[in-house]
């Protein structure tokens, strides 16, 4: 599947002009690449990736007791 970006629209004050996307692969965001400020030209862009594992036991711990089919005593 191909990668597209979109403007994410997060850039503000002084970086308000800097190019910075979503990224997204099939419809799901799967990561954010901006370029960034100062530095080599080798390194002007950073990407960061968007990992979502599936949801365990331990992540009911700190989610609202109605999400994890508990009652909360």
């Amino acid at each position: 599947m191909a990668l597209k970006l979109r403007p994410s629209g997060l850039g503000f004050g002084i970086d308000k002009d800097r190019p910075d996307y979503a990224v997204y692969c099939g419809g799901w965001d799967v990561g954010r690449i901006y370029q960034t400020r100062g530095g080599p030209d080798s390194l002007r862009w950073f990407w960061s990736l968007t990992v979502n594992g599936p949801m365990t036991r331990s992540g009911c711990l700190s989610a609202p007791s109605a999400l994890c089919g508990r009652k909360r005593e």
